[in-house]
């Protein structure tokens, strides 16, 4: 250990005195001189000079003059007796017995007291304790200034400090649960006033609040197959959270071994919509090596508020479905499909599988296939699902100028505001499903503002022009209005 400590120096004596030899055995303790009992003691105890001076308040020069015997170099006599008697009773030594070895390493005699004194002054009886009621009023303030102190550095301990969990059931990282098995209760122990938050399978969100004795529980849904959870306790106050506890619950798949590969479909469900095109294709499988998603566009997204899709159990083996036709509705775009060989990804050791896809807007069918090792192909999970049309808002804004607008909301044209000449200063918001087609009669006069995205003039070109913008992409220049 870096003690910082200086170089060591045969003692010195007091200032005015002069050095002197200090190595007979009159003037030496048992364990060695006085400077070397205290740099023995310190280095026990396992501290440096610089950790001691802020323990004890001397300055780390004065306790290595004591360490090193240079008397000379500590301020004086009274001094150094008060940083003597410290810094040994902080080491554990007796103070008393290190200023006699002090004194005689310095030439004194033990008997340092004056045989004869001085008179003394007459000592007075003591006085009785007296308790008045001023005495007993800064009693009780005092307890109140502690108490409140006490609970106010309770609070601050509790909002610095990061809340703490235990999940005691399931008591092992893995748990084995039976075939059919399709809830399960998640208990355990946190920080009273917490909230428990759970995401299984790294996609779904839950939550649970903890009592005031420190418990917590919640029952989630299994699928067959690997159920993954992730826990943390959470203080809402602070923001702060526990580190994350990961728990497994494996659900046989079947009571009994498939005797051809298999597969279980957990994500998306049929008839499940998303939002973002971004779509994550998950399950698990029997005796399969890969898995193929090919994703078939069936038509344009439904229209909002039509009835949804029913969403069978997620955990079925769906039969595969045929291809129903679907045509696109006038003025109805959609992306081409992917191409007809789909994406593979490998399945993992345990027979689950994790692959994503990015769709646009529409209907989608997804058709899951996979094959052994051996090439023995699996039965076809079907699914379909959809990615709605992302909203489209068009601020158009009239400077320099008046001009004639034609407006087409999602294809159709909006007779209230088509075919009108609108003044410079006027502010037309459209709001559309799909897109929003402009014809203008003068380009430079036309400001565009699209899903909160300034776009300003599309053309500083003072004849007509059209436009297209359906919120995905930047405008885009058309002829077809």
């Amino acid at each position: 250990m870096t003690t910082g400590k200086p170089p060591r120096r045969a003692p010195r004596g007091f200032p005015g005195q002069g050095g002197r030899d200090t190595g007979s055995s009159s003037s030496r303790g048992r364990n060695g001189t006085l400077p070397e009992q205290l740099r023995s003691a310190r280095e026990a105890k396992g501290v440096d000079l610089y950790r001691v001076e802020r323990d004890t308040k001397i300055r780390s020069k004065f306790l290595a003059a004591l360490e090193n015997g240079d008397y000379s170099d500590l301020p004086g006599e009274v001094y150094t007796r008060g940083f003597l008697r410290n810094y040994a009773s902080y080491l554990g030594l007796d103070p008393d017995e290190a200023v006699d070895e002090w004194r005689r390493e310095r030439g004194e005699s033990d008997a340092h007291q004056p045989l004869i004194g001085g008179p003394k002054p007459m000592a007075m009886p003591p006085r009785g304790l007296v308790l008045q009621r001023s005495h007993m009023v800064m009693v009780l303030l005092a307890v109140v200034v502690i108490g409140v102190v006490g609970y106010f550095g309770l609070q601050i301990s509790r909002y610095l400090q990061d809340p703490t969990i235990n999940v005691t059931t399931p008591a092992t990282e893995a748990f084995q649960a039976s075939a059919g098995t399709t809830t399960y209760k998640l208990a355990g122990s946190a920080t009273p006033g917490t909230t428990i938050l759970i995401m299984k399978d790294l996609r779904e969100s839950m939550s649970a609040t903890v009592d005031a004795s420190g418990h917590w529980s919640l029952v989630v849904s299994l699928h067959p197959g690997r159920n993954e959870f992730d826990i943390t306790a959470s203080n809402t106050d602070t923001n702060h959270k526990s580190p994350t506890v990961k728990k497994y619950i494996d659900v046989s798949m079947a009571t009994a071994t498939p005797t051809s590969p298999q597969i279980y479909l957990a994500t998306p469900t049929d008839g499940a919509s998303i939002v973002d095109g971004a779509v994550t294709v998950s399950g698990s499988s029997f005796s399969l090596a890969t898995v193929t998603v090919t994703s078939t566009l069936l038509g344009p997204p439904p229209k909002a508020g039509s009835t949804p899709t029913p969403v069978p159990s997620p955990t079925a083996i769906i039969t595969p479905k045929p291809t129903p036709k679907v045509t696109l509705a006038p003025g109805a775009t959609a992306s081409p499909s992917p191409p007809p060989a789909g994406t593979t990804t490998t399945v993992a050791t345990d027979g689950s599988f994790t692959l994503g896809l990015q769709l646009a807007p529409g209907s989608w069918q997804l058709t899951v296939t996979g094959a052994s090792s051996s090439g023995i192909p699996a039965s076809p999970v079907t699914v379909t699902i959809v990615v709605p049309y992302k909203p489209v808002q068009v601020i158009i804004q009239i400077e320099g100028g008046p001009t004639t607008l034609k407006i087409w909301r999602d294809g159709v044209l909006d007779p209230k505001t088509s075919n009108i000449t609108y003044k410079s200063g006027a502010r037309i918001t459209i709001d559309a499903t799909q897109s929003v087609w402009v014809w203008t009669g003068v380009q430079r006069n036309t400001y565009f503002t699209i899903n909160g995205v300034l776009y300003g003039q599309l053309s500083t070109s003072s004849g007509t022009g059209s436009w297209r913008m359906d919120g995905a992409s930047p405008p885009k220049k058309s002829n077809d209005h």
